[in-house]
């Protein structure tokens, strides 16, 4: 049981280093063809297939929401709300507005809320501890209220926020904000280091590769100073990537594991 656990580790890490390298491949690819010249199609392109996995995972949840453990409805609502506030930054970052600093500033906003969210829903998912305690409705209401007045509040009053974005490029309180995604996505993995074989929580395998992505996306955002650095690009697909993994934890955990307890 030891060996095989081992050789199932040892996969796991396998599988994040070739997603690296392939998310990596990616970027430098699209960087030195689309990027440079059609950088606001392709951000659209690319956020799009992050929104769509985000939908397909809310609504995995929703029609599974009586059959899974209660702590599993969690990921579901603040994905949802996440793609709202992606949405949000996508729309921004395709229309931009004067003066262009502002616009910058405000989208970066967006995209930060947006990790930061799904984040914290992380977090609390590997710590078990569960905040919809109402029925799937009302949790609906509550998700909606809350990503469409924070969005509502944030256009209104961004400028009351440190900056994230100048004329000379990201700020270094962006740089710190980015550090604690970073620490609760540590804490988050250190949380679900013993419980990465389980398959009734979202706390599988894909799970934790999820989250190993993420920190890598995290480090690679402290490090560009504009919009069109690599890094950017690299973190966007790396994104993208985490979302794959979560979309197949939800799948595990809330389609194939109740099939698996009906057949035993």
């Amino acid at each position: 049981m030891v060996v095989h656990n081992m050789n199932k580790d040892q996969s796991l890490y396998l599988q994040y280093i070739e997603a690296l390298i392939i998310g990596f491949i990616a970027a430098f690819i699209i960087h030195n063809t689309f990027w440079q010249s059609d950088m606001g199609i392709i951000h659209s392109i690319l956020e799009s297939l992050s929104l769509f996995i985000g939908v397909a995972i809310f609504l995995i949840t929703w029609n599974t929401i009586n059959e899974i453990p209660e702590i599993n409805h969690l990921l579901g609502f603040a994905i949802l709300a996440v793609v709202i506030f992606d949405a949000c930054h996508m729309y921004l970052f395709s229309i931009t507005f004067n003066p262009l600093v502002e616009s910058g500033d405000l989208t970066l906003k967006f995209w930060y809320l947006a990790r930061l969210t799904k984040v914290i829903a992380l977090f609390l998912m590997s710590a078990n501890i569960s905040i919809t305690k109402f029925n799937r409705w009302t949790n609906l209401i509550v998700t909606i209220i809350f990503a469409v007045g924070t969005s509502l509040a944030l256009i209104r009053y961004y400028k009351l926020i440190f900056p994230f974005y100048t004329e000379y490029g990201f700020t270094w309180q962006h740089k710190v904000a980015e550090a604690l995604i970073i620490i609760l996505v540590i804490l988050s993995l250190f949380k679900m280091r013993n419980k990465i074989n389980d398959d009734i929580i979202m706390g599988n395998r894909h799970f934790f590769m999820a989250l190993l992505i993420m920190i890598s996306a995290q480090v690679i955002l402290i490090f560009p100073t504009n919009y069109h650095s690599i890094n950017c690009l690299y973190a966007l697909i790396l994104k993208i990537i985490s979302y794959y993994f979560l979309y197949k934890s939800v799948f595990v955990s809330c389609v194939k594991y109740p099939y698996k307890m009906l057949e035993d």
